[in-house]
C-alpha cells in the first residue's frame, strides 16, 4: 500500500511504482504548516480579537453571551463574507457561492 492509501503523484514514484520520500516529505510539511497557520490564529484571536471585543462590550454594555453570539461570530466570519463579496460584486466570478456553501461546515 502507497501512504495513507493515496496513490502517489506519476512525477514521484520510485520505478517500482512506491511513494518516494519526496512524496512524504510534502505531506509532513504541509502538516507542519497548517499546525503553524492554525496555531497563529489562536494567538491573533486570544491576544487581539477577544481583549477588543471585550472593550466594546463594556463600552456598548451588552453581556458576553450576546458578545459571543454576535460580535465573535461577526468578527471570525468577516474574511468570508468580504472575499464573497468582492467575488461577486467586483470579479464578476462565482467563487462567492462556493465560499459560503464551503464554510457552512465550520459555523455550526
Amino acid at each position: 500500500q502507497h501512504f495513507a492509501s493515496i496513490p502517489p503523484s506519476p512525477g514521484f514514484t520510485d520505478r517500482h511504482g512506491s511513494a518516494t520520500m519526496v512524496d512524504v516529505g510534502g505531506a509532513v510539511v504541509s502538516s507542519l504548516g497548517l499546525l503553524l497557520c492554525c496555531y497563529v490564529f489562536y494567538l491573533v484571536t486570544d491576544y487581539r480579537l477577544l481583549p477588543a471585543i471585550r472593550v466594546v462590550c463594556e463600552k456598548l454594555h451588552v453581556p458576553d453571551d450576546v458578545a459571543g453570539a454576535t460580535l465573535l461570530g461577526a468578527s471570525l466570519n468577516a474574511p468570508e463574507l468580504f472575499t464573497s463579496v468582492v467575488s461577486t460584486f467586483f470579479t464578476k466570478n462565482s467563487v462567492g457561492v462556493g465560499i459560503v456553501l464551503g464554510s457552512c461546515n465550520f459555523n455550526i
